[in-house]
């Protein structure tokens, strides 16, 4: 099970890794694992080594200007033949020399403008990053793949839990500024009703929502719940709804839409 784990995880990593380099057709996984078992499976009954997808011969190949997969099976004969007809000759070889040769060829792997990139668009990526590589390095893959993953998933839940609500209070000029910065979803439900709950009857409540990089159905519904009833004390809601439907269009916001174009359209304040 563990070696079917991580000949698993690192063909599919290097396969996507192998579609980014090139421009030619795309890997099918699930062909790819398939045969994959296959061939380890006929590895298992001829007490072979098990067999997996590697980067370095791929990335060989590109950089070569290779179009076709034959190198693959080229590759799995010149290793025959030489077992076959060379083994007192590769009993020579110092395995020193395969291993620099390795590690001088995954460091010409490593794409220090991409990481680089990375950082600008999302600094939180990199640490999870140098952490799955110091762990595939110290441990070993399938412990650094699985601690990677680990962090990524801690990130997701911190990125779709995390909600910075910013309320302003100004009775001089009877309104009140809400400013919304994550993701609001049902996770921080509380955490917006109790915002709204400090809007004082009559106050002319502006909602802010540049900062906000998701909302899901739960707190739209809210959100308009509490107009409906702070209409009824004197008060406002000025948000732009006509600007929140675009930018989360891909999003759940169907069961509201109709709800929202006649709130835009009958009440301009909104808009």
């Amino acid at each position: 099970m563990t070696i079917a784990i991580v000949a698993s995880a690192e063909t599919l990593l290097c396969a996507n890794a192998v579609d980014q380099l090139h421009t030619g057709p795309r890997t099918k996984y699930d062909k790819e694992l398939f045969a994959q078992g296959v061939g380890n499976s006929l590895c298992g009954m001829f007490s072979a080594l098990p067999m997996t997808g590697v980067i370095v011969r791929s990335s060989a190949n590109i950089e070569a200007g290779a179009r076709s997969r034959a190198s693959a099976i080229l590759h799995g004969i010149w290793l025959l033949a030489f077992v076959w007809l060379l083994t007192d000759l590769l009993a020579h070889v110092p395995r020193a020399s395969l291993a620099a040769i390795l590690v001088f060829t995954g460091y010409k792997l490593v794409n220090v403008k991409a990481v680089k990139k990375i950082y600008k668009e999302s600094p939180s990526e990199v640490p999870i990053f140098l952490v799955t590589v110091f762990s595939i390095v110290y441990f070993n893959l399938l412990v650094g793949i699985a601690i990677g993953f680990g962090l990524a998933l801690l990130k997701l839940v911190y990125t779709f839990s995390h909600l910075a609500v910013n309320f302003e209070d100004n009775p001089q000029e009877n309104t009140a500024h809400l400013r919304l910065n994550g993701a609001a979803t049902f996770i921080r439900l509380p955490k917006l009703a109790s915002a709204l709950e400090k809007v004082a009857p009559s106050r002319e409540l502006h909602v802010h929502l540049e900062g906000l990089d998701y909302i899901d159905h739960a707190c739209l519904t809210l959100m308009i719940d509490w107009e409906d009833q702070h209409k009824a004390t004197g008060g406002k809601l000025v948000m732009d709804w006509e600007e929140l439907h675009p930018r989360f269009q891909r999003q759940s916001l169907n069961p509201s839409k109709a709800s929202l174009s006649h709130r835009s359209s009958s009440e301009p304040v909104r808009t």
